[in-house]
């Protein structure tokens, strides 16, 4: 009985192991199908959120076709997913569970783009109506979804460490952050810069940040440290 019980165990690790290994591969496939034909654009919309003392504030983002955004996005949440399970997975997550905890993170990724979209929508379609803003929702909704596929790619990186090369999950967690500021400044500047072009806008543009830049970031690690 015992023989059979640890053959059971050990089946089901290998399970779990071989679908997570599966989830990788078709997470990586998805982003050399999405983004590597598009690697340039990509290259020259990231290095423009950075471009502080540029002239050119545009939002520039590569054009893409609806199936394409929809891989884009799969491929982010899958990244998201693996990124969390990897820096959770050590001991917090009973044998068995693993897919179930896996599809979790998938789909508190996904709630938390369409958050982000439905709140660009309606807060930057009141003020484009208005003219504080310059820049149609549209367009910014389109810049967004670049940002989250890079997003994917760079906490792709995360559980690949901790899987293949054995990185401690704090360090994992200490990348992870400082993707999240490097990302959310040339966010917040292209928000400046692009839409927010008034000087005279301060303290709107502050409260804008806080409620759809800092209040999702907030609420999203809180989910997830529970």
């Amino acid at each position: 009985m015992l023989t059979v019980s640890l053959l059971q165990i050990f089946s089901e690790e290998l399970a779990a192991d071989d679908l997570i290994l599966l989830t990788f591969i078709v997470t990586v496939l998805l982003m050399i199908i999405t983004v590597e034909p598009l690697r340039r654009d990509f290259q020259d919309s990231l290095s423009s959120m950075y471009r502080f003392k540029s002239a050119y504030n545009e939002i520039r983002y590569p054009a893409s076709g609806f199936f394409h955004k929809v891989l884009l996005i799969l491929q982010s949440c899958l990244s998201f997913a693996l990124m969390c399970f990897s820096l959770t997975a050590a001991g917090n997550i009973p044998v068995g569970k693993e897919m179930l905890h896996l599809l979790n993170f998938f789909i508190f990724a996904l709630l938390f783009y369409l958050l982000k979209i439905i709140l660009y929508s309606t807060v930057n379609g009141i003020l484009y109506k208005k003219g504080a803003i310059t820049v149609k929702p549209s367009r910014w909704n389109g810049f967004f979804t670049m940002v989250f596929a890079i997003f994917g790619a760079l906490f792709l990186v995360i559980p690949l460490l901790i899987f293949f090369f054995r990185l401690p999950g704090l360090f994992g967690l200490a990348l992870a952050v400082l993707i999240v500021v490097f990302m959310e400044v040339g966010v917040i500047y292209k928000l400046k810069s692009a839409l927010f072009k008034n000087e005279h806008t301060g303290l709107s543009f502050f409260f804008y940040l806080c409620a759809l830049e800092f209040s999702p970031l907030a609420l999203a690690g809180l989910m997830f440290t529970k």
